[in-house]
């Protein structure tokens, strides 16, 4: 699914390239065509050097750019 759709359906803001995600993922198992999952700040970092498609996340994540963000 086009990240671009998947934020629509869950009324959240794309920052960032649309991508394909095919799958949700921990960070450490993640592949180029998952969505990881971000809870606070400290993970965060973690989330944006992964091999994750994109993260979700809170509005602590807005300024972050090294993956497309769902915020």
């Amino acid at each position: 699914m086009k990240l671009s759709l998947l934020a629509q359906k869950l009324d959240a803001k794309l920052i960032g390239r649309d991508a394909k995600v095919t799958g949700v993922a921990s960070l450490k198992s993640a592949t180029a065509s998952d969505l990881v999952f971000v809870e606070d700040p400290t993970t965060l970092a973690a989330a944006l050097s992964s091999n994750a498609a994109s993260v979700i996340a809170g509005e602590f994540a807005s300024a972050a750019t090294a993956h497309p963000l769902l915020i």
